[in-house]
This record gives structure tokens, C-alpha cells and sequence, in this order.
């Protein structure tokens, strides 16, 4: 125990990663010690407790790590449930003072709360923690997209811009919500959640999905909306009006989810049975956004127009994908940039802090049927900019941007999506042709 205690100690006595795992290597020899961190930090150990109820007293001096580890396995084992598990863990933890009581209630709500996390803890001893399964996505330029089955279609699915969890519904019944890496939720401020996947979603799945809080009936930004997830999952509650909402679109046997596992059922079987279940649902639990597409330049164009409601773009699954634990080629995400060469033609004015100098430049292509405003200066650079515009006009400026906007209505020109300026070209004497500039985001999309 004493070596538990002075690692905690010595971890939290510092920010700094080195001290961090000097203190994790204090414990190297104690098997007790070691146990207690594997069990705060493994995703696969599981204690079912969020809200401890400290003991109103504390001993004078600790009773033996022993009791609280038999306290552990009851609690993992599920031999302890609910009420009999909060009372169990208010009466062991009255067991020990109140500075070692504190520091197991950590242990117990996997959060040690020094600085260590699962990284720390592998690299201090090289592949102690498992990782939580888990299916990333590819670049495009990893995809062999002339074997997909673009007849049968491919699914394009909107790139949620929330708080990925895992979302277990055990054999027994139980519910699980968990962030990527294994930390548990606290189930009762996500009651509305629990009882819709408790009630429609079948036993022994998982499934995968994002969570976000809407307010007054629309999405928070995310920086926004993971603030409020952060300050619940930490003890808090959601405000009046705040309403979390759980977009899935993965479900899997829970048998599978393992290290290096798969689950071979093809996405398209999975998918169309989320899509059923929760067909009639349109509350807190709900199919991610998903348009089938024929084409990789269809998978573009829903890509686009999602990031042009200012959105994050898209992700692509070939249809006859399985679910596995690791980087998949069959899961691409869509999220395009290229660099193209314009001509400076003039400025726009600023306002606020730019209005002595300028807003931003205007830049087109040779042809002139392609023209943008680009920003993306800093303070120096804007300045210098400004005291030298009339040396800047005809000059090539690289731009960078996520893709080329067509013709409209309002824009007889063509025009580039989030566009931002990368640097000046001195040994470039010519801009780019409007075409030059969409193959250029064509070649960009295959990763060339």
C-alpha cells in the first residue's frame, strides 16, 4: 500500500511526463501497487460505480490493501450491484484514513487523477494497459476504390462533430457508455439514453457512435458541446434546455469487441439494422446521418455540401466492410485540401483591429473565372502586407482550401471552400488556370 500511496504522491507532485514515470517505476517491484493502477486504467476492468458515498469516519491508521482488493474483485466479478455495492464501498473505504480513502475511491472511479493515463503507464512498462478496440479511419489515398462495389453503393455518412463513446447492452441487460479510452459515463445523467438502447437495441452488442448536446432542439459547437459532456462525466448535471443526443452508426457483437478482434458481418447488413431499430425514433438515440452513393465523385459532392453548412465533412464505407480493431481501408475519411497558385488583385477593407490595413485579399485565377478573399495572416505578416500593396498586386500567392465551389446563382465565378493563405510565390510568374485548380482538388481526392 505504502508504495501506492508514494507513487500517487510523486505523480501528482509534478506536470511533467518524465517525473510521471519515474513515479510509476517506484511501484515496479510491488505487485499490490501495480494491481491498483491496472485496475484504474484498464478498460477492461470494470467496477459499475460513478458516485461514491464517502464514509461519515475514517480509521486511524489503514487496514491492509487486502480488503480493498477483495472489495475490487466483488465489485468486477458483479457480485456487488447498486445499492449493496455503494454501501460495501462506504464501509471499506472507512477501513483506511482519509488521505489513502481518497486515493482508492480514484481506483475505483478509474480516474487517478495525477496525470497518468494509459500512454503513461506503456510506456513505463511496454504493453501493460490493453487499448480499447477501436476502428480508425483511413485517408483516401490508402482506399482501392476501383474494387468497391459503387453499384451496390457505398455509404456516406456525416462526420459528427461531438464525443465518440462506445455503447455496450450486455447479455444480462446491462448498459454501458464509455469514452474511447474505456472511462465510464455516469448512466444516471443519461437516463433517456439507457432506457432507449435498453429497450430497443437487442443484448450483446455494441455499438458506436457520438454524443451531442443540443440545445433548445440544435447541435452545440463541439468545443461547446464536450464541455458540458466533460463537466457531467465529472460529477456535474446538464442545465435546463441542454439534451444530450446519441448518433450510432456501428453496431457489433459485444463478443467480438476484443484486441485485434473483427466482426465479419458486412457493414451494409449492420447498418440497415440499426436503421430499423431505430426507424421510428427520432428523440436522443438516432441513425447517424447516412446517403448512399455510386461514385467517389458523388461521395465528394455530399461531402461538400455538408462542409458548406460549415460542417466537417464526411465518412465513406465500403459497403461489404466488416468492423475490426485497427486502421480500416474500407472507412475513409473525406476531408479534402489542396494548393493552388492565384494572382493577387486587390484587398477588401477591415474592420475592428484590420481596419487600419485590410479584411482580406482578393486572389484569382489566370483565366479569371475563379476568384476567393484569403485570410490566414499574422499580425507581421498583415502588416507588411499593407505598407506594400501596391508591390503585392499581380504577385502568386499559394492558397490552400478544402475544395472548389461551382458556378451559383449568386457566383457566376468558381471559388475554393475554406480558403487560407500559405505563402508568397516569388519564383512563380503565373497563376493557375480555373482547371488547372480543379484537377488539382481532383488528383487531391484519390491522394496524389
Amino acid at each position: 500500500m505504502q508504495a501506492f500511496l508514494n507513487m500517487m504522491a510523486a505523480a501528482g507532485a509534478s506536470t511533467k511526463k518524465d517525473a510521471k514515470l519515474a513515479a510509476l517505476k517506484m511501484i515496479e517491484n510491488c505487485a499490490e501497487s501495480k494491481n491498483l493502477v491496472h485496475s484504474a486504467l484498464s478498460p477492461f476492468v470494470r467496477f459499475g460505480v460513478k458516485k461514491i458515498d464517502m464514509p461519515p469516519e475514517f480509521a486511524p491508521i489503514d487496514a491492509s490493501v487486502g480488503q480493498f482488493i477483495g472489495l475490487m474483485n466483488e465489485l468486477s466479478s458483479r457480485q456487488l450491484t447498486g445499492n449493496a455495492a455503494r454501501a460495501r464501498v462506504t464501509h471499506v473505504l472507512g477501513q483506511y484514513t482519509e488521505i489513502t480513502a481518497d486515493l482508492l475511491a480514484r481506483v475505483l472511479k478509474k480516474d487517478l487523477d495525477v496525470g497518468i493515463k494509459v500512454d503513461t503507464a506503456n510506456k513505463a512498462y511496454p504493453g501493460w494497459i490493453p487499448d480499447v478496440p477501436y476502428m480508425r479511419c483511413s485517408l483516401p489515398k490508402a482506399a482501392k476504390f476501383d474494387t468497391w462495389d459503387w453499384v451496390g453503393g457505398a455509404f456516406s455518412q456525416e462526420k459528427a462533430d461531438g464525443m465518440f463513446v462506445n455503447v455496450d447492452h450486455t447479455d444480462d441487460g446491462e448498459v454501458r457508455i464509455s469514452s474511447r479510452q474505456g472511462q465510464e459515463f455516469p448512466l444516471e445523467q443519461y437516463a433517456p439514453i439507457v432506457d432507449l438502447v435498453r429497450t430497443l437495441l437487442p443484448r450483446g452488442v455494441q455499438c458506436h457512435g457520438e454524443l451531442v448536446v443540443h440545445e433548445n432542439g440544435l447541435p452545440l459547437e463541439r468545443q461547446i458541446s464536450n464541455g458540458h459532456l466533460n463537466h457531467i462525466n465529472q460529477g456535474g448535471e446538464f442545465d435546463i434546455g441542454l439534451v444530450p443526443v446519441l448518433f450510432l452508426w456501428d453496431m457489433v457483437s459485444l463478443a467480438a469487441v476484443k484486441p485485434k478482434g473483427s466482426w465479419l458481418e458486412p457493414y451494409h447488413d449492420r447498418v440497415a439494422s440499426l436503421a430499423r431499430l431505430l426507424r421510428f425514433h427520432d428523440a436522443v438515440v438516432r441513425l447517424i446521418p447516412t446517403k448512399v452513393v455510386h461514385s467517389l465523385d458523388e461521395a465528394y459532392e455530399h461531402a461538400a455540401e455538408l462542409m458548406a453548412q460549415g460542417k466537417e465533412g464526411t465518412i465513406l464505407k465500403e459497403r461489404n466492410a466488416v468492423w475490426e480493431d485497427r486502421t480500416s481501408k474500407s472507412q475513409i475519411k473525406l476531408k479534402l485540401e489542396a494548393d493552388v497558385d492565384l494572382e493577387v488583385v486587390g484587398f477588401n477593407p477591415g474592420e475592428g483591429k484590420n481596419a487600419a490595413t485590410f479584411g482580406s485579399m482578393r486572389v484569382q485565377t489566370r483565366d479569371r473565372l475563379l476568384e476567393v478573399n484569403i485570410s490566414g495572416f499574422s499580425d507581421k505578416q498583415r502588416q507588411e502586407i499593407h505598407e506594400a500593396r501596391d508591390l503585392w498586386i499581380g504577385q502568386i500567392v499559394t492558397v490552400r482550401g478544402n475544395l472548389v465551389l461551382k458556378p451559383s446563382a449568386s457566383n457566376p465565378l468558381h471559388s475554393i471552400f475554406l480558403p487560407r493563405f500559405v505563402e508568397r510565390r516569388t519564383d512563380k510568374y503565373q497563376a493557375d488556370m480555373t482547371q488547372e485548380v480543379i484537377d488539382q482538388f481532383e488528383a487531391a481526392k484519390l491522394g496524389k
